[in-house]
């Protein structure tokens, strides 16, 4: 598993292009982290505290964790996904991105 913390928006829009992430443009606009199947996780750590990078580290590890003993079609399953992704990273970081 590879984890790559980029320090800005455009450095996230090229390393999700470089690892043929779908819909690249999109998720560069939305998202500040990304898991893929292919055992990559970036994370676009412009914008975040230090307290909230150490949550999402945990939090698309557990992801990694979901895909890899659930298989691809975990991924339909979103709402569980990300419940299930929140909770184990606030245990692992103390952090609870919601408060």
């Amino acid at each position: 598993m590879l984890i790559q913390i980029v320090p800005t928006r455009k450095a996230y829009y090229n390393e999700l292009i470089r690892y043929k992430i779908p819909a690249a443009a999109k998720l560069s606009r939305t998202s500040y982290a990304v898991t893929s199947t292919g055992n990559v996780i970036l994370i676009n750590s412009e914008e975040l505290s230090r307290k909230h990078l150490a949550f999402t580290s945990p939090h698309e590890m557990t992801h990694q964790y979901q895909i890899e003993k659930y298989g691809a079609e975990i991924l339909k399953k979103r709402s569980w996904m990300e419940q299930d992704a929140d909770y184990h990273a606030e245990k692992i970081s103390g952090y609870n991105k919601y408060q």
